[in-house]
């Protein structure tokens, strides 16, 4: 975790010459605090159920048809974006497909 820790147990240096090794080990947190921020992470992040991408699920609550051609353009140009992304990642040695729509989940995720 000393790379993103969750917390600070004190201020960082203000200084260059406060930055000792001490003051480095004494401001990051315990390896208890560190445990409990990656447990509280896990089960924040955990994904439960089916998942439903960016654009999929049903939008009952969206009547007429000025919405339903709305949503249609939307699910269109989504559609147009995974297609931009997974050509780009066929070129690439290590690809990078988490922002491909269908990986994006609707929700508030973390």
């Amino acid at each position: 975790m000393p790379n993103t820790p969750g917390t600070l147990q004190r201020p960082p240096p203000a200084s260059e010459d406060e930055a000792t090794e001490e003051l480095l080990v004494a401001t990051l947190p315990s390896p208890e605090a560190t445990g409990a921020l990656l447990a509280l992470l896990s089960v924040v992040s955990y994904e439960g159920g089916e998942p439903h991408p960016l654009g999929s699920r049903s939008q009952d609550l969206l009547a007429g048809a000025a919405p339903g051609r709305l949503l249609a353009a939307f699910r269109a140009r989504l559609a147009a974006v995974g297609e931009r992304i997974r050509a780009r990642n066929a070129a690439l040695a290590l690809p990078y497909p988490y922002l491909e729509p269908g990986c994006v989940q609707e929700s508030i995720s973390i």
